[in-house]
């Protein structure tokens, strides 16, 4: 089963950011991503950001940032997460659930995605079973593919994104996809040095789930996103 680890920031100066990036990374295509963010029957949107570290109560990173996500709720948490997203893109559409743990703000998550053929009728069964959505996001952006020219490094290639979310900003997400767990420190190795040659600040880095910024922000995309039409 598949590792992500992962750092998401928030980019301060987009063009410049670019710039970097078209000169340090191998530019792969242009995306928009539809996140469309759901819970399970008699779930609810705060267990989305409450499950950081393997569940409530579970000892959180040096920096506390999942145990003060996991009190901010208030209320008991099943100790796994019910939440799950369908995100749509032009190449398909795919579904995923994480179980997430955070090591000072890099997340190493435990990820399950597969293939759906046909996303509304995946949301119809969804709310048929008793799922509901309770966020989306459109993400549009720049992917690049990233790996060190060195023999001391592990090899292991990054996924560096750059998405613009109306409502929210810009942010950067360096993305390393592992199957072998002992990898994992390799990957949050190469990650951190990225950062480092990308210039990302440490207050840059943002460790809450983009379901809480969202929620924050009171930003709800979902009347964009065409294949939720026909009600929930």
């Amino acid at each position: 089963m598949a590792t992500e680890v992962e750092l998401k920031a928030w980019v301060r100066d987009q063009a410049a950011m670019q710039l970097l990036l078209d000169r340090i990374c191998v530019f792969e295509y242009e995306y928009t991503k539809k996140d469309i963010y759901l819970h399970g029957p008699g779930g609810r949107p705060e267990e989305s950001w409450a499950h950081w570290n393997g569940g409530p109560g579970v000892a959180a990173g040096a920096d506390g940032t999942a145990a003060q996500l996991q009190e901010s709720c208030a209320v008991p948490m099943p100790f796994h997460a019910r939440d799950f997203r369908l995100r749509i893109e032009e190449s398909g559409a795919t579904c995923t659930f994480k179980d997430r743990r955070l090591d000072q703000g890099v997340e190493v998550n435990r990820e399950v995605e597969f293939s759906v053929s046909d996303a509304p009728a995946f949301l119809e069964l969804a709310r048929r079973i008793g799922c509901a959505v309770f966020s989306c996001k459109v993400k549009r952006g720049r992917r690049y593919r990233y790996e060190r020219d060195t023999a001391d490094a592990a090899r292991l290639p990054l996924v560096i994104e750059m998405s613009a979310i109306a409502g929210l900003g810009v942010f950067i997400e360096v993305e390393c996809v592992v199957d072998d767990p002992a990898l994992r420190e390799a990957a949050e190795h190469e990650i951190r040095y990225f950062a480092g040659i990308a210039g990302i600040d440490s207050g840059d880095i943002e460790a809450t789930p983009y379901a809480k910024l969202l929620s924050d922000r009171g930003v709800n995309q979902c009347s964009e996103i065409a294949e939720l039409s026909g009600g929930e």
